[in-house]
């Protein structure tokens, strides 16, 4: 049985320890608009996400969730980020545009075994360390 979470405009998603599904939803003007923590086996899809520091951002050992068609658009810092011993989390099929800093970003020397495929960075660019992989993405710079 799937747990669906409704978000409205200005909603910030915070998780702990939860295991459930974030569909379909527009969150905007954030700090974090999707924000896991300690958090497994979940599946984040078909959102849209605005105007955040970090749009979607796994964290504290975060593991084997799925982030997937997810539209990420004028992200200050990150537009996908992992960090802090998250680990384990695929990310696929995602549009990011216009990100300050990184639109993937999964540099933190604790995080291993992330899978970035097929994702769109539009204006944006990524980081990673050497445990994570990344494939089918590329940078498309309009600007």
């Amino acid at each position: 049985m799937d747990i669906v979470i409704p978000f409205e405009f200005h909603a910030y998603y915070y998780c702990i320890n939860c295991i459930d599904i974030a569909r379909n939803n527009t969150v905007s003007d954030e700090v974090k608009c999707i924000f896991m923590s300690k958090s497994h086996n979940n599946r984040i899809r078909d959102n849209l996400v605005s105007n955040c520091q970090d749009g979607i951002d796994l964290k504290n050992g975060s593991s084997g969730n799925m982030v997937y068609n997810n539209t990420v658009i004028n992200s200050t810092t990150n537009g996908l980020s992992v960090n802090t011993y998250a680990s384990n989390n695929t990310f696929y099929s995602n549009i990011v545009k216009d990100s300050k800093q990184y639109g993937i970003s999964a540099e933190d020397l604790t995080t291993l075994n992330n899978t970035f495929s097929n994702n769109q960075l539009i204006n944006s660019h990524y980081a990673l360390n050497s445990h994570n992989k990344i494939t089918g993405t590329r940078p498309i710079n309009t600007r």
